[in-house]
């Protein structure tokens, strides 16, 4: 049995518990006044509150002391009573005068000090002054808690020291467990690492893996290379350094639990070295490395060498079964038409995943990030003196005549039978696997919200709302601004949201700006850049001639929209009233919150703008900016969604036009709310004159805009020489990383047919992306390069594949078709049919530039 003497910590745990609560409960403010008032100190943590009065000598403390040292020898039971005898007798004097000094505190002027200033207090507060606590009845608890925890008996032998103290510390070690090895090709012990990851204790805790002879290369990206719990960090050979192209090459794990500190110093590589050093700072200073190193390499040499043999042959055995097991399985999902599992399998055997970039998430950023993205809603409602637009307000909504939109039952069990079941649910929970699954019960009383919505031309609160996820744009970020605002919304309102997107598309499609590509039918961002480079390259073959571009970049575009002045806009476009007014309420009285990892923000109410990741958003925006044209023709405004680019055609140096329209998209912006982001916004000229003058800057809103000699732009990098070396540089790069993946699966003996289809959604996509564009103009060289990718498939999979220039003339004859066919087209003019046969006009070109780029060479093959 447990004697009384050991149940005294209990209870002084218990009421050390109940303290807590109570100062958690009424967030203990000491009632004071700076003039009566002593120091406090108040410490509070896992395990009891303290709170320490400092007193005159005649003060509970010397009192209890001075009983303490008379009671040393007896229990620590009987101790503790006669201390809370004598500090009753104490206390029921200090509690008069506790009283009457409240008194006087509360007839003064009151106030709830902070730690800090009672801290401050008790600096400058002399120590015979009594202090005078709100909470006075428990004063003899807390300071005979205080007395029992300060005077209790020093741990001896087992109970105490340093090894007590590494107990309770969790991963603390007094020395970092290190692991060397010489690899000999980190890639290959991909699969050995991961599993003693996971089932070697002594290996996942280990601070830090230092490997040599990794054989890595720039072709093997990081993701393939991951560790759960390891940080990674790497120096590969260099060819040009080592002269040697095979072998070599340095790298660490750094376990994240003991160090995330970690600076790379220095990387040194020559025919005789390699050399890599790293500076770690870890939660806890390391001592005596050397000795722990040669004590782990003595312990390697006196290791029975038959037992790793056995063990290590044992183990490569049973993982070649477990990839064949593996393999065969996979094979049998692709047989059986189950794509989904087979791109889930195929992604865990390479470990390939689309890189995320890390960000910190703390209840602060989600709301500043929410009050970011609701920045504009203040700007909305200053009225812009040129606007008289801004001024509108909503209309009423009318109960006559019937609303020009109605949704059918059949609608709406169509759309909902669609749905994807793997998909998120919104704010309200309701999933689309549940909409799915009782599309036929639920369609008619759905249609009936719909059709009753658009009547009274209101949207339903419960389907404004919506959870923002901010989407890193970049690797590291530097600012809210680079954080994309995406928006989960309800699955029921994207729904009826597509509902209007289709009518709508209808009425307003033959009346917006042919060249905006985005959201429309038969347009795509190859054609954007193919109408761009058609009109500077057509310009480029006149003699004095060159071509200034600006990449105009807005400041969360999609929030700006001002709802009243889309309602007006809409009605322009002959939308009729109850829809425009409908829109208006789908866009005000919207409630939003956001959502970053487990931190929520308080939710807020906008009016502005348009949520990214709606439906009917992207449609708006353009709807929106349908009136912003230019009128002079040597100025082009190319338009994808928000990307907006204006082309000055320059003859003879004359820019008047050029400039005019610019400050004349500029004034549009400010009209209509659109906030111009200078800092992001570039041009580039373009220019193959023998003597190129220097060019005048040009200056928006008082700001000079910089001028780059290349721009990625809507995927393609452009550069001002119009070759396409830096766009293939990276495209082999990304796919050498991807073959990568492609190896590894051939190590499972995959069957040809799912090494293809990994091939034709990981590889062949990145070699093809907007090849329409940069490869009927690519250098020799430059095509041998990428042909060079794709017999390296064709060597791991061990089957022919199709060539790039296949891929590129059938894709480029297939879009000319689709072009010849769509009269609203801004390239169906290019092709000219010729009166007298089938064939269209050749394009009249004068340079082997404009004649490579995609609308003559489409003519070409359409002929041919």
């Amino acid at each position: 049995m447990r004697s009384e003497a050991a149940r005294v910590p209990a209870k002084m745990k218990k009421k050390m518990r109940e303290l807590q609560e109570a100062i958690q409960r009424t967030g203990r403010p000491v009632l004071a006044t700076p003039n009566d008032t002593g120091s406090l100190r108040h410490i509070s943590d896992t395990a009891s509150t303290i709170i320490t009065a400092q007193v005159t000598v005649q003060g509970p403390l010397d009192i209890l002391k001075k009983a303490w040292t008379k009671t040393r020898g007896e229990s620590e039971e009987k101790s503790v009573v006669k201390l809370m005898l004598e500090m009753k007798v104490w206390l029921e004097k200090y509690q008069n005068q506790a009283r009457e000094n409240l008194q006087e505190a509360q007839t003064s002027q009151k106030r709830c000090f902070t730690r800090d200033e009672l801290l401050d207090i008790r600096q400058n507060t002399p120590h015979n002054i009594l202090p005078v606590f709100n909470y006075s009845d428990v004063l003899l608890d807390i300071v005979a808690v205080a007395l029992f925890k300060s005077f209790k008996k020093r741990k001896r032998g087992k109970r105490a020291g340093a090894l007590v103290k590494l107990r309770q510390r969790s991963f603390r070690t007094v020395l970092p467990s290190i692991h060397l090895a010489n690899l000999r090709s980190l890639p290959n012990k991909m699969d050995e690492l991961l599993l003693l990851s996971r089932t070697n204790k002594d290996f996942s805790n280990s601070a830090a893996l230092c490997f040599t002879e990794s054989w890595l290369n720039d072709a093997i990206p990081d993701s393939a290379l991951n560790l759960p719990g390891f940080q990674l960090f790497r120096a590969d050979r260099v060819v040009e350094s080592a002269g040697k192209s095979r072998g070599g090459g340095t790298c660490f794990y750094i376990n994240e639990r003991w160090c995330t500190d970690v600076t790379v110093l220095k990387k040194m590589c020559c025919p005789d070295l390699e050399a890599f050093f790293i500076n770690c700072k870890p939660f806890y200073s390391p001592q005596e490395f050397s000795s722990f190193i040669l004590a782990k390499e003595d312990a390697f040499r006196n290791g029975d060498r038959v037992l790793y043999n056995w063990a290590r042959n044992t183990l490569n055995k049973e993982i070649r079964v477990a990839k064949r097991s593996y393999a065969k399985k996979l094979e049998n999902q692709f047989s059986s038409n189950d794509p989904a599992s087979v791109w889930k399998g195929l992604k865990y055997i390479t470990n390939y995943k689309t890189p995320s970039p890390s960000t910190e998430t703390n209840q602060q950023l989600a709301e500043d990030l929410n009050e970011f993205y609701c920045r504009f809603e203040t700007a909305s409602l200053t009225p812009h003196a040129p606007s008289e637009h801004l001024s509108i307000q909503p209309l009423t909504p009318p109960l006559s005549p019937p609303p020009a939109l109605r949704i059918s039952e059949d609608d709406v069990r169509q759309i909902f039978l669609k749905q994807k079941k793997r998909k998120a649910p919104g704010p309200d929970g309701v999933t689309p696997a549940c909409l799915k699954t009782c599309a036929d019960q639920l369609a008619f009383i759905f249609s009936q919200i719909f059709n009753r919505s658009l009547e009274l031309c209101e949207v339903p609160a419960c389907f404004k709302r919506s959870t923002i996820i901010p989407i890193p744009k970049k690797p590291k970020i530097t600012g809210l601004n680079d954080y994309r605002p995406v928006a989960l919304t309800s699955v029921v309102m994207k729904l009826f949201e597509r509902l209007v997107l289709a009518y709508l598309k209808n009425i307003t499609g033959p009346l917006l700006d042919p060249l905006q590509f985005a959201y429309r039918a038969n347009r795509s961002v190859d054609d954007a850049v193919n109408m761009g480079l058609h009109f500077i390259l057509q310009h480029l073959d006149k003699s004095g001639t060159y071509v200034r571009l600006l990449f105009v970049d807005f400041s969360s575009a999609f929030n700006t929209i001002i709802p009243t002045l889309l309602q007006t806009k809409l009605t322009q476009l002959s939308v009729p009233s109850s829809i425009c007014q409908w829109i208006t309420s789908f866009l005000t009285d919207r409630h939003q919150l956001v959502k970053l990892g487990k931190f929520k923000s308080n939710s807020r109410t906008t009016s502005t703008g348009a949520s990214q990741g709606c439906v009917l958003s992207p449609l708006l925006f353009s709807l929106y900016t349908n009136d912003c044209t230019f009128t002079d023709p040597s100025v082009k405004l190319l338009k994808f969604t928000d990307d907006t680019t204006v082309i000055g055609l320059i003859q003879d140096g004359d820019e008047s036009a050029y400039r005019q329209e610019i400050e004349q998209l500029a004034a549009w912006c400010s009209r209509n709310n659109l906030e111009l982001n200078t800092l992001k916004t570039v041009e580039m000229i373009v220019d193959f004159r023998r003597n190129t003058p220097a060019f005048p800057l040009l200056t928006i809103m008082n700001s000079t805009v910089p001028t780059v000699a290349s721009f990625r732009f809507l995927g393609t990098t452009i550069s001002q020489d119009l070759k396409w070396n830096t766009h293939i540089d990276a495209t082999i790069k990304k796919a050498q990383q991807r073959l990568y993946f492609l190896r590894q699966l051939r190590k499972f003996n995959l069957p040809q047919e799912l090494l293809i289809h990994f091939y034709s959604a990981v590889i062949e996509s990145v070699l093809c992306t907007s090849i329409t564009v940069w490869f009927g103009s690519a250098t020799k060289s430059d095509m041998r390069r990428l042909q060079r990718m794709v017999r390296t498939a064709e060597r791991i999979i061990g089957a022919p594949l199709p060539t790039l220039q296949e891929l590129y003339t059938s894709r480029v004859r297939k879009r000319a078709l689709k072009i010849t066919l769509d009269p609203s087209h801004p390239g169906h003019i290019l092709f000219d049919l010729l009166p007298s046969s089938p064939r269209y006009r050749a394009a009249n070109t004068r340079t082997a530039r404009h004649k490579n780029s995609f609308f003559p060479q489409a003519i070409y093959l359409l002929n041919s």
